[in-house]
């Protein structure tokens, strides 16, 4: 027995809606495709004016700027990695700790991003690849304590 279509709408489409382009946002705005580009990613060299009518249409169109492109263009992720050891998730910081960091990195208009380091690889080994992956532009590893084999291994980093 099939679901009726108003069930399937209840329940939300499984589809993600179609994304709005900058080519729109520019069209809404009444302003050129340069100026969205710049309005997100150097917003302090646009007008106040310019800049609300395009963050107003890009709001009203739904339109976000595609992070890939973003990061092949400057060569950064805008995220920072917060590594955490697979082995080693409990303690009360745990909790505060994410929450002081989301915080701080969001006030910068930075994304998280959480990795766990399973138990068979080594810390420095994951770093590395988050690193060399170019997954996140920074890393910050919390633990109670580190030996001091990892800390050299995190130093030759």
């Amino acid at each position: 027995m099939g679901r009726r279509k108003s069930d399937a709408a209840s329940c939300g489409s499984l589809r993600p809606a179609r994304r709005a382009s900058r080519d729109e946002v520019a069209r809404a705005a009444n302003v050129s495709v340069f100026t969205v580009q710049r309005v997100f990613a150097k917003p302090e060299i646009v007008a106040e004016d310019t800049r609300r009518k395009v963050m107003e249409a890009a709001q009203r169109l739904g339109y976000q700027p595609n992070a890939s492109g973003r990061a092949l263009s400057t060569g950064r992720t805008g995220t920072v990695a917060l590594v955490l050891l697979a082995h080693r998730l409990h303690g009360e910081t745990l909790g505060a700790t994410f929450d002081g960091f989301y915080h701080v990195l969001r006030a910068r208009s930075l994304d998280v991003t959480v990795s766990i380091v399973p138990d068979e690889i080594a810390p420095h080994v994951w770093v590395q690849q988050l690193v060399l992956g170019r997954k996140c532009d920074a890393v910050a590893i919390h633990v109670e304590s580190m030996t001091a084999r990892e800390t050299a291994a995190m130093e030759e980093l």
